[in-house]
């Protein structure tokens, strides 16, 4: 079989198998996408909602990469040049980011590795910025919790004062 049609066999079933896990989410109602859509659903908090939907996404679209390193593993494809399947590869994928507006330039294939990390790191900031957001509604009821505190024993003092 042609190398290039090898290459866009093995392509499309990466892409194939990384929208099955896709649509597998959504049907099965993946706590990793509907968690948050509840979680987060007050006006106030729809940023932490947004920013839960744009990490699901681009922890998908970084799993493209994963599979195809899991694919070029596997004794299947031990005949074809694997570099030079990266390369084709690679192009797909960044077409595939610039669709979702993580790229907005067709760049260098050797920039790629930059890519990922830069994808990884900002999964990691969104985890970051969402675990703050949880950490101040956890103070913010701590803060809440207090002033019911206060109120109640500023009641007590105020009926006591009143009753004497």
């Amino acid at each position: 079989m042609q190398t290039s049609r090898i290459f866009l066999i093995c392509t499309m079933q990466i892409l194939r198998i990384a929208r099955q896990r896709l649509i597998l989410d959504f049907i099965q109602k993946s706590p990793k996408i509907y968690k948050p859509m509840y979680k987060y659903e007050s006006h106030d908090k729809r940023i932490l909602r947004e920013l839960s939907i744009e990490r699901y996404f681009t922890e998908w679209l970084d799993e493209h990469w994963v599979i195809m390193e899991k694919m070029l593993s596997s004794q299947e494809l031990e005949s074809i040049n694997k570099d030079n399947f990266r390369e084709y590869f690679a192009n797909v994928y960044i077409e595939l980011l610039q669709q979702n507006s993580l790229v907005h330039e067709k760049g260098d294939i050797n920039s790629l590795p930059l890519l990922n990390k830069l994808l990884s790191k900002k999964i990691q900031q969104i985890e970051k910025i969402l675990f703050l957001g949880e950490k101040d509604d956890k103070r913010w009821d701590v803060i809440e919790t207090d002033i019911e505190k206060h109120r109640a024993f500023f009641n007590r003092k105020f009926r006591k004062f009143k009753e004497a």
